[in-house]
């Protein structure tokens, strides 16, 4: 039932019978969200746990209402190194068949037109969560971001620096030996 393509009266039909989905699985199976996560040994990082039902509004018109909870390992954009990132999402969505006809004015139901070509369960809960993730995904401090390895890179950034001045200066070498050798007379 997750990933199956519906028709609108497939999803009519969910919503007459009130079923409903509780799934807990990896997030790997989306394929957009599989691309900004990180593998991590924590058996529940990279989890989604989503409970939603179908139902139906004052007009009898199908929804999908429930939460999806979240638990991803991301990549933090100033390191590279993993952040966890937990969510809990409200999805309340209300389906329609016709672009034409009029939507109610529900101002926390979200819409979705369902056109010939139908629509999955794991493409809508995959949209939630790709809208509500954080754009910039980082440290709160930069303290948390810094290389475990301090000293290793203060001394790169060091011996960079010194073949950056040597490189800007060809001969600061022979300046070096025109001292030594007034310094000797």
């Amino acid at each position: 039932m997750f990933k199956q393509i519906f028709s609108f009266k497939e999803i009519f039909d969910l919503s007459q019978k009130k079923a409903s989905l509780t799934k807990v699985y990896s997030a790997i199976l989306h394929s957009r969200l599989n691309e900004t996560l990180v593998e991590d040994n924590d058996e529940h990082t990279n989890e989604i746990s989503i409970n939603i039902q179908f139902s139906q509004d004052l007009s009898l018109q199908p929804l999908l209402e429930g939460e999806v909870t979240v638990n991803l390992s991301l990549k933090c954009q100033r390191c590279l190194r993993p952040i966890n990132w937990q969510d809990k999402i409200i999805i309340s969505i209300g389906f329609n068949e016709d672009e034409n006809e009029q939507a109610n004015n529900q101002s926390q139901v979200d819409k979705i037109e369902i056109g010939d070509e139908g629509i999955s369960i794991q493409k809508i809960v995959e949209d939630e969560i790709l809208s509500t993730m954080p754009m910039s995904v980082m440290h709160k401090s930069i303290e948390l971001c810094e290389n475990i390895d301090t000293l290793g890179m203060f001394l790169s950034t060091s011996l960079d620096k010194a073949k950056e001045e040597s490189k800007n200066k060809p001969f600061s070498e022979l300046s070096n030996m025109m001292k030594k050798n007034h310094e000797d007379f």
